[in-house]
């Protein structure tokens, strides 16, 4: 069983999906978003792993704190997207 090899915030793909399956073969994977905040739907995430996982986008986030993680982490590491400017929903005071 390759349980071992699933963890919260790895980018999820089939490879993923299958290792969940193989793992909780009655488990379920829920897709999920926030409503606060911008988010970048093609990466997607574990956010939950076991027999009820979870999943959602990543968030997306403005210029200058991409800027930041980038320097810190090197922009080959790929952390961040190349959105403008994230920003909260308008439904919120």
């Amino acid at each position: 069983m390759r349980q071992a090899a699933l963890f919260e915030g790895m980018p999820f793909d089939e490879n993923v999906r299958l290792m969940l399956k193989e793992a909780f073969p009655d488990g379920t994977v829920s897709f999920t978003r926030g409503r606060h905040y911008a988010l970048e739907e093609e990466f997607l995430y574990l956010v939950r792993s076991g027999r009820c996982a979870v999943v959602m986008p990543r968030m997306a986030y403005g210029r200058e704190i991409a800027a930041a993680l980038a320097e810190v982490y090197g922009k080959e590491n790929q952390i961040v997207g190349n959105t403008e400017l994230s920003q909260t929903c308008g439904d919120h005071s």
